[in-house]
């Protein structure tokens, strides 16, 4: 008896030798006690770029019974980094230091404490200064040490922080300035005679075939004149554009078929007088949509639509002179855009082989919207149909412009549906990444704007035309409806 009893008090004692050993290791959940961040892993840190710094904040957590003490380390580390790299196919660097600062690298938790928070505040201006607006080239590679016996979680204990400043309008920012019918603007409402737009910094320029033309204050729409046109006529100021410093290009519509005739492009300053500044003969019809790239000034590219084709002509200007007056031929892949009248274009550069923005709508199949290479490849086209502007339904996506604003390239996109009563659409894309365009067509990285719908009445042809102008701190975006109204749509770069 006396030895089984001996035995019992043995096997006793170990249990609570064996026990008291684990009561010091194991958390709730039976397993050692552990350090980690439960932020971890790949973060990426989008700042607007109008903002002096940015605050990230994160935790570093310590799991188990609370009766160990945890000593433990932030640490950058370059090999963290190089991995993260590998692993991904990029070569992103360290941030240099003096582009943030972080509240404490060294971390003690007493027993009872299970967290402790992490403040870092990144230095926008000096990260853009390093890294420029829409570009990630720096991270900042952490890793979680410990530097007594409780573990670190091996799959918790990196934090690859990415900053990339992000620039273009302040999210949120469109707001309407105004919207007047044609009636409010002093033009007829059901003449479809007035069907293209231009601004300059001041003015907005409408063109009525025909009429001398009127131009307005951009900001109210409220008239302010008239610019005498000796040469207007039906025919003879068909379709107005601008280019990038407050010179206007004004066109004929060259419409003869298959016989040698006159295409005249007019140029205007501001409010002064119009003179002639390309005149060619040549056999294309062409006139209805005119598109400039760059100052006439200085380098342009000048593009004009040919009808019932998948042509546009184009005309070279460097250092302010025309380069000839016979234009060249852009022939973008007629399987992908092709149009009777309704069509637009904006070259990304003055220079052609860069690629062009190109819209298109008749009614086949070979029409859409997307980005062409210079030899007039498809790149990336853009899905109408789930983007809400299905051209089976009869929307034509026609009008076009596009603008560099706050280090951001956007680009307007305008079209109508309905030749009775109809609607006038509008969409405002941002097209830093030009790929996106081939993505999800409503993804939020893409669409930075839709404009409220307006109508039009008798718009036969399914008219509508658009212009961007940009400031320091402001964008403004101009869409017409032919036979139908102008909105003025406000965007800031103020910070948020």
């Amino acid at each position: 008896m006396k030895k089984k009893n001996i035995i019992y008090m043995l096997a006793t004692a170990v249990c609570t030798l064996l026990c008291a050993s684990c009561e010091n290791d194991v958390s709730e959940n039976g397993v050692k006690d552990q350090l980690y961040m439960l932020t971890s892993g790949e973060k990426v840190v989008s700042v607007y770029r109008a903002k002096t710094s940015e605050a990230i904040n994160f935790s570093v957590y310590k799991s188990g019974m609370r009766i160990s003490s945890a000593d433990v380390e932030l640490t950058v580390d370059q090999a963290a980094l190089a991995e993260y790299n590998t692993a991904n196919g990029i070569a992103l660097q360290v941030l240099p230091a003096d582009c943030y600062t972080i509240n404490k690298t060294s971390i003690q938790l007493d027993p009872l404490e299970v967290k402790d928070s992490v403040k870092i505040v990144l230095d926008v201006k000096k990260i853009e200064a390093v890294q420029g607006v829409g570009t990630r080239k720096y991270a900042i590679p952490l890793k979680l040490q410990s530097k007594n016996q409780v573990a670190v979680v091996d799959d918790k204990s990196t934090l690859i922080i990415i900053p990339e400043i992000t620039g273009g309008m302040r999210p949120g920012s469109g707001k309407v300035l105004w919207t007047k019918t044609f009636e409010q603007l002093g033009i007829l409402p059901a003449a479809s005679m007035t069907h293209s737009i231009a601004v300059t910094d001041r003015y907005l320029y409408i063109n009525t075939r025909n009429l001398d033309l009127n131009y307005y204050d951009r900001f109210t729409g409220d008239s302010i004149g008239a610019i005498t046109l000796p040469f207007k006529g039906s025919l003879t100021n068909f379709t107005i554009t601008n280019d990038d410093k407050g010179n206007m290009l004004i066109t004929n519509l060259r419409n003869a078929k298959n016989v040698l005739a006159n295409q005249t492009i007019y140029r205007i300053r501001e409010t002064g007088q119009s003179e002639v500044f390309i005149t060619c003969d040549h056999t294309y019809v062409t006139g209805r949509k005119l598109s400039v790239k760059g100052d006439i000034d200085g380098d342009a590219l000048i593009m004009a639509s040919v009808d019932n084709s998948s042509t546009y002509l184009y005309w070279e200007v460097k250092g302010g002179v025309l380069q000839s007056n016979d234009p060249k031929l852009y022939a973008p892949d007629p399987l992908k855009a092709s149009w009777q009248y309704q069509t637009d274009i904006h070259p990304l550069t003055t220079n052609l082989s860069d690629g062009v923005f190109l819209t298109s709508y008749n009614t086949t199949t070979a029409r859409g919207f997307g980005f062409f290479d210079g030899t007039g490849a498809a790149k990336y086209m853009y899905d109408l149909v789930a983007g809400g502007f299905d051209p089976a339904t009869g929307i034509a996506i026609n009008g076009m412009d596009g603008i560099r604003f706050n280090e951001n390239e956007y680009l307007v996109i305008a079209g109508a549906k309905g030749t009775a009563d109809g609607i006038v659409y509008a969409r405002l894309l941002n097209v830093n990444k030009r790929e996106n365009l081939a993505g999800d067509p409503m993804n939020a990285s893409l669409v930075a704007f839709d404009m409220p719908a307006t109508t039009c009445t008798k718009n036969v042809n399914l008219l509508a035309d658009a212009q961007l102008i940009a400031g320091a701190e402001t964008m403004e975006m101009y869409v017409l409806g032919v036979n139908g109204s102008v909105t003025c749509v406000q965007f800031d770069c103020k910070a948020e």
